[in-house]
């Protein structure tokens, strides 16, 4: 006899027909004249941050004749801006700008970006005369506006990603996720065009590199402007609240069992997830032959693509699923697709650029799962008034463990010794690759550990959100690891780019 349980209903116990949304204003669609303003926000946040990052920070280190441990270390504290996402969600709920609490630091974001992108490119432009006034100072500095740059582009990115999930509660429970799975696809849309125009520029013109992205990415943040300005309306909000009351109230929101179940549930796929040894994947780039500009692109344009699919299967068909089953697919999809690649290359079975690229795009479904997890079930939890912090919370500890989990793997490469170059592709090279992909796979799996957490589904998280209690050291764990976290990021990588320096 099976056991009672309020399951007893069966398949009718999540009746979603039967709920309309979480907060008033009717059904929105993304894709309409209503949201033109965020769409354009949408694309920008994602174009800029990508051709920023993975274009104009080659570009400018190449132009300071930086190291590579130096462009790395860069490359990281460029992405540490974008922890501080629950610091600017937690001040835009408590102090609105114009009149607004989305559209106004969509504006603010993108025009300090603006404002660091045309500083850089006077910084390019008088670099020699610069370096040799300031020294290393210049370096300082210029890292600093690159960091500037993600910065805007991440209270942006945070402000759109805050109007987004409040949009949403406005469908219905069973139609709740259409409205973010069209925001995903327009998000993967601007990277893929960035990437592409960063390779045309790299690659086919080789000419004025600096100064020609610049002149795709400071008149697209102008017009996106614009548009946001007139293309996007926000119901008006003046009430200003106290920071010190704002923070209360956060520090007990963060004990609240849902809250901080999902916010586990996020740093452990965003560490366990992007837990990869980079020399692992330049060894398998170079016995299957995909170290070029090209191959680089189609493997990234792939991934965004095999995103975007899953994304949209996921609208169509899987939006009411079981989280617990969805979530699962995440490590399952990052972990299979590296096992084949590895039986495959390693011991030299199989070694083809259409191998590599294929199976490295199938991770595309795990970025996916991992982008709708800083969406769905956060979106079932927000409460009215704490929508930015929320989202930045999520948002922050995404970003933190990911580059965390980049910055441990470089210590640990620095302070180990792993196989040169030169002898990669012997029996002791490939038994040393092949340890590091088994020692990942390992890593990897960890992420199943924090699944059961998860509530069923979103009528669950609700039912957790208002009943399912508190935890009372929760909030001083939570900060302890974030700022512990962010802490040794920054330090650490401050550290390499001054010993490069000097």
């Amino acid at each position: 006899m099976a056991t009672p349980n309020r399951f007893v209903a069966g398949p009718s116990f999540y009746n979603y027909d039967m709920y309309g949304g979480l907060r008033s204003g009717g059904l929105v669609r993304f894709f309409s004249s209503e949201f033109v303003g965020l769409v354009a926000a949408t694309f920008t946040s994602a174009f800029v941050y990508i051709g920023a990052r993975y274009g104009l920070l080659p570009m400018v280190s190449s132009k300071l004749q930086l190291s590579e441990d130096q462009t790395e270390a860069m490359d990281r504290l460029v992405e540490v801006p974008a922890a501080m996402a629950f610091f600017v969600g937690l001040y835009a709920d408590a102090v609105p700008l114009w009149g607004s609490r989305r559209k106004s630091y969509m504006v603010l974001g993108m025009t300090f970006s603006l404002l660091c992108l045309a500083l850089i490119g006077l910084g390019c432009l008088f670099a020699e005369d610069l370096d040799s006034a300031m020294g290393s100072s210049f370096s300082y500095i210029m890292m600093l506006l690159m960091g500037g740059v993600s910065f805007g582009s991440m209270i942006n990115f945070s402000s759109v990603h805050t109007a987004v999930v409040t949009l949403s509660q406005r469908e219905s429970l069973e139609r709740r996720g259409v409205f973010q799975a069209d925001y995903l696809v327009m998000r993967a849309t601007g990277q893929i065009s960035a990437r592409l125009l960063v390779y045309l520029i790299q690659n086919v013109v080789e000419k004025l590199e600096i100064s020609l992205i610049l002149s795709v990415l400071m008149p697209l943040s102008v017009a996106t402007i614009v548009m946001v300005i007139g293309g996007l309306d926000e119901p008006p909000a003046y009430r200003k609240e106290s920071l010190r009351c704002k923070c209360e109230s956060y520090w007990k929101l963060t004990k609240q069992k849902a809250v901080w179940k999902i916010l586990v549930v996020i740093a452990s796929f965003a560490f366990f997830l992007n837990f990869a040894f980079p020399m692992v994947t330049n060894a398998l780039r170079q016995w299957t032959a995909t170290t070029d500009s090209a191959s680089a692109l189609l493997s990234s344009s792939v991934n965004d693509l095999v995103m975007i699919l899953t994304v949209l299967i996921w609208r169509w068909r899987l939006r009411n699923m079981l989280w617990k089953r969805f979530f699962a697919l995440a490590p399952v999809l990052t972990i299979t697709p590296q096992i084949v690649l590895a039986i495959l290359v390693i011991p030299a079975l199989y070694r083809s650029s259409a191998v590599y690229i294929v199976l490295t795009g199938l991770g595309g479904v795990s970025s996916g799962i991992m982008a709708l997890a800083l969406l769905v079930p956060v979106t079932e939890i927000i409460e009215e008034g704490s929508e930015g912090g929320v989202v930045g919370l999520a948002l922050s500890f995404n970003t933190i463990f990911k580059v965390f989990a980049s910055t441990l793997l470089t210590t640990i490469q620095r302070a180990s010794y792993f196989p040169s170059s030169d002898e990669e592709d012997t029996t002791h090279g490939r038994w040393s690759i092949a340890i590091l992909e088994l020692v990942t796979c390992c890593i990897n799996s960890l992420a199943f550990a924090v699944i059961p957490i998860l509530p069923l589904q979103k009528l669950d998280a609700q039912l957790v959100r208002m009943y399912g209690g508190f935890t009372d050291h929760a909030s001083a764990l939570i900060a302890a690891a974030f700022l512990t976290s962010l802490a040794y990021c920054v330090a650490y990588n401050i550290f390499i780019f001054s010993v490069a320096i000097n």
